[in-house]
């Protein structure tokens, strides 16, 4: 009755609704709280709705695309109960999607029908999502024709990603190798950030094959990673590549740099095995910046750096760590006499060292 009086239908300025529970609240049933919540249906003039802790097992009937047609942004977490979604894949404005810790949810899109699914889909952030299989129960062209930004963490039964025709930029924390594999089919993508893996070795075969688009890589916490094989066409045009906290790291081949002849900067940073830049650093004409942190095991840099015509920064860095003994680079004693040659050259912007030792 308190919900019902509350009006919200009737309150046509209402643009932003948050609805929250108490997590793991035990004073109302479960149907006593999915009446409220249908009780609680806004304004169609409504763009942004969250929801958060909600403890029904389904959503209320007025969420779908004649309530919610000029909604922009929607944010559900917490609803652990729900196993599935309204159908948000109607809303024809939709342009954010934030879904986390739904944790009995297996699809985003559960319907079978042919239509567009998502069509104003900008950005979509999925987190803790533990049993989802797959964003769409049936894959087809007109999912997510405009999706430009995914987000996936900590979903570990997601194997599979669909055709996202204009995805640009993709973070994936916690993905397992058949999920990774399935970037390939991304051809549009100009950023990749993968996080935290803790059981491959090497990076699936063919994972950047076809992504002649990307600028930008970055692989953070790949705790058993010895090496990246990058496919020296594919990845022509990429300008940034990181590579931070894989510990089992020790080189790069002369291989994979061969590839990067467009690279413009290169982080290595906290990969405590990581010894040896190898000497196919002199393919990397386009070099401009060289940053290298907390490398203890890093002795000396290969000739091949006198090549780089175009570096303008070399970075030494290092910082105390909780995880790492020494997380400085203090085998590395000596700078290659190239250095004092560029030094004399207006393009070398600056050199950049952190202590050596506390002393």
């Amino acid at each position: 009755m308190d919900a019902q009086e509350a009006n919200l239908v009737e309150k046509s300025n209402l643009r932003r609704l948050e609805l929250s529970w108490e997590l793991h609240s035990e004073s109302a049933s479960q149907e006593k709280v999915e009446k409220v919540f249908e009780a609680l249906q806004p304004h169609s003039n409504l763009e942004i709705l969250k929801i958060e802790g909600y403890t029904g097992a389904k959503f209320p009937v007025w969420m779908d695309y004649q309530i919610l047609s000029n909604v922009v942004s929607i944010t559900l977490s917490n609803c652990e109960n729900c196993r599935q979604l309204p159908p948000l894949w109607q809303l024809p404005r939709l342009r954010y999607l934030t879904i986390i810790n739904l944790i009995l949810l297996e699809y985003v899109d559960t319907s079978f029908q042919g239509e567009t699914k998502f069509p104003s889909l900008e950005k979509l952030c999925i987190d803790g999502l533990l049993r989802l299989q797959r964003l769409s129960r049936q894959d087809g062209s007109e999912l997510f024709p405009c999706l430009t930004k995914l987000e996936i963490y900590d979903c570990p039964e997601l194997t599979t990603l669909p055709c996202l025709p204009s995805a640009k930029s993709l973070v994936i924390h916690s993905g397992n190798g058949e999920l990774l594999k399935s970037i390939s089919h991304l051809r549009s993508l100009t950023c990749l950030r993968l996080y935290r893996n803790c059981d491959l070795v090497y990076l699936p075969h063919g994972i950047l094959q076809n992504l002649s688009s990307l600028r930008e890589m970055s692989i953070t916490s790949f705790k058993k990673l010895k090496g990246v094989a990058i496919d020296r066409v594919s990845l022509s045009g990429l300008k940034s590549l990181t590579i931070y906290e894989c510990p089992k790291l020790e080189a790069f081949s002369e291989e994979v740099l061969e590839g990067l002849n467009s690279l413009q900067e290169l982080t290595v940073g906290m990969c405590i095995q990581f010894s040896n830049l190898s000497e196919g650093l002199r393919h990397l004409s386009a070099l401009e910046i060289l940053n290298l942190d907390g490398c203890p095991e890093l002795v000396t840099f290969p000739n091949g750096i006198k090549y780089l015509s175009s570096l303008r920064k070399l970075g030494i860095y290092g910082k105390p760590s909780l995880y790492f003994c020494d997380s400085y680079c203090p085998k590395l004693t000596v700078l290659p006499e190239s250095i004092s040659y560029f030094s004399s050259f207006p393009f070398i912007g600056e050199l950049e060292f952190a202590p050596i030792s506390s002393e």
